[in-house]
């Protein structure tokens, strides 16, 4: 069973050691990437939302079920293909991160990604602006720890409903999703398993603390 060790109190991370190192062989497709997790109940009501939304719009695909629901941070590859090192650097520069707690609001639904296959995705402009945030100081954390690794410049926040689910124009909700942010995760997704499988997790400060 793996081990939680921490340079700060207040950080909670996995000591992967021989676990890692005597891992089943990974389903092809494994993605690790760190990540923002609804809490319980936003999640169930999102995954209430998609189930009715799918039923509206005859979509053929199943939404992706509440237990998996998130807004991407930052993607450090193939589980089957990252070394142990990476991922302590990875967990490493997560640590150095110190971001306040912050609300996140999606208020629409939107085609993403390619014309051909876009995914149904929530979204919200300022109502993700923490994210982008927290996304910039860790994007400079793992810069620092890994200079070679290539992380995009900024990201577009959404929270992906249906991997294909077009729709001709977006979707305003009535009533947006919202929660407190009060942590980032590093995830390993599990193909075909509908399964995130926690790797690690990094709280973020009460607002009534200083950084």
């Amino acid at each position: 069973m793996a081990r939680s060790r921490a340079n700060d109190p207040n950080q909670q991370q996995l000591d992967l050691g021989d676990q890692y190192l005597n891992r089943p062989l990974a389903a092809e497709g494994d993605n690790v990437y760190f990540a923002m997790l609804p809490d319980p109940m936003t999640a169930a009501r999102i995954g209430r939302y998609l189930d009715g939304l799918k039923t509206e719009r005859g979509f053929v695909e199943s939404p992706r079920p509440a237990r998996v629901l998130h807004i991407s941070l930052c993607p450090l590859g193939l589980y089957q293909n990252l070394s142990l090192k990476r991922l302590d650097d990875a967990m490493q520069a997560a640590s150095l991160v110190r971001h306040h707690r912050f609300d996140i609001a999606l208020d629409r639904l939107i085609s993403f990604g390619s014309k051909q296959n876009p995914s149904l995705v929530f979204a919200g402009d300022d109502g993700t602006v923490g994210v982008s945030d927290l996304y910039e100081a860790l994007r400079k954390a793992l810069a620092r720890l890994r200079p070679r690794l290539s992380i995009p410049k900024a990201i577009k926040p959404h929270l992906t409903g249906f991997y294909r689910g077009a729709i001709p124009k977006e979707i305003l909700l009535e009533s947006p999703f919202k929660w407190t942010a009060h942590e980032f995760v590093l995830v390993r997704s599990c193909r075909g398993q509908s399964r995130l499988e926690p790797l690690g997790s990094w709280p973020l400060i009460d607002p009534s603390r200083s950084i």
